[in-house]
């Protein structure tokens, strides 16, 4: 065992905690910090660029709407991340092709369905609803809304370097394929767990604002296994807060998510400081000036309950898909021929206009 640094002895006395004993180094080089996952790939294909080359595809080759998603020309990701004036325009769009006005009796289904689309797919609560309709299962409900992860997109998820490890850097962690969280609520952001393993861990703002431990900053892993076993070991054990955890691997997206998705930032502290703790609607405590609600507690709660968050690939065209819905091919199959044609070339136009 080698003494501390001096550097760090300091940093660690300065947080309050007593200084120990590190484990033995290897004198390697942690080479160039990498950079986050390419959350703005994916956010881009999640907004739609790709999505008018898949609606004219659809055009061309006669494909039928599969549900009420694929109605509008969306995917479930896409809708999530749409406003409402999008859906309702991609309903107008359709509506002047396919409304029995103008397509005959063959397009009073479809109409119906459009109205229905505009309303099921509008509020993340409603799109729970919907899918749960169709795979015949119960809407599950979260501390902060509906299981439909309309944030998705927006989620900045550690990257996966696992299988990168050099076979010497690695040990019973990583044999058991566990990843690593931090509790951003109760993160300081005293930057002990950066100098100890800076390819794993990086400093970040922390999204419910000022009122986490930290004053607005926190600790995030932005790449799971970027440092060796034991560099990794080392950040948990000198972390002043204890809240940087060992989770199993298929938790921790949902746990990412709840820690960073909007929806839930209302439950972190900052929009809800000011309502009365009487309500039972807020989580800041005024005799300490902090939260009183910690992401990892309540993401374990939902993890426990079978609410794990889906993955995506920024690749994958059919990503993320919803369960089907036969009365879509129903109603479409009603439809003119070349009315059908029309209405799937007006919507890949309204798109890419």
């Amino acid at each position: 065992m080698e003494p501390l640094p001096a550097a760090r002895v300091a940093r660690v006395a300065r947080v309050g905690i007593a200084p120990q004993q590190a484990p033995t180094r290897r004198p390697e080089s942690r080479g160039a910090r990498r950079a986050p996952h390419a959350a703005a790939l994916v956010g881009g294909w999640a907004l739609g660029f790709r999505r008018p080359s898949r609606v004219r595809a659809r055009a061309e080759a006669g494909d039928a709407p599969r549900n009420l998603y694929e109605l509008l020309g969306l995917s479930p990701l896409e809708a999530a991340v749409a406003s409402a004036e999008s859906i309702k325009q991609r309903q107008r769009v359709l509506l002047k092709v396919c409304h029995p006005d103008i397509a005959g009796d063959g397009g009073a289904a479809v109409t119906a369905l459009l109205t229905e689309a505009v309303n099921a797919l509008s509020s993340a609560q409603a799109r729970a609803e919907y899918e749960a309709s169709l795979s015949g299962t119960e809407t599950e409900q979260g501390r902060g809304g509906s299981m439909s992860w309309p944030s998705l997109a927006q989620i900045a998820f550690s990257r996966d370097g696992w299988a990168e490890v050099p076979l010497e850097s690695r040990g019973e962690r990583h044999e058991a394929r566990e990843s690593l969280f931090v509790d951003e609520v109760a993160c300081t952001s005293c930057n002990i767990c950066v100098d100890a393993a800076p390819n794993t861990f990086d400093i970040v703002d922390y999204p419910g604002g000022a009122d986490n431990y930290g004053g607005g900053r926190t600790a995030r892993v932005h790449t799971q296994w970027g440092d060796g076993e034991e560099e990794l070991l080392e950040a948990c054990e000198y972390c002043p807060r204890g809240c940087i955890y060992w989770v199993p691997r298929d938790s921790l997206r949902t746990l990412e998510y709840l820690s960073q998705a909007e929806e839930y930032q209302p439950f972190l502290g900052r929009k809800r400081k000011n309502r009365p703790a009487a309500s039972g609607k807020t989580n800041f405590d005024p005799l300490t000036g902090y939260q009183v609600w910690w992401p990892f507690e309540e993401g374990m709660a939902m993890v426990s309950s079978g609410n794990l968050c889906p993955e995506l690939s920024a690749t994958a065209g059919a990503a993320f898909a919803a369960p089907e819905d036969p009365r879509v091919a129903l109603a479409w199959a009603e439809l003119p021929y070349e009315v059908r044609k029309e209405a799937l070339r007006a919507l890949a136009q309204s798109v890419a206009s």
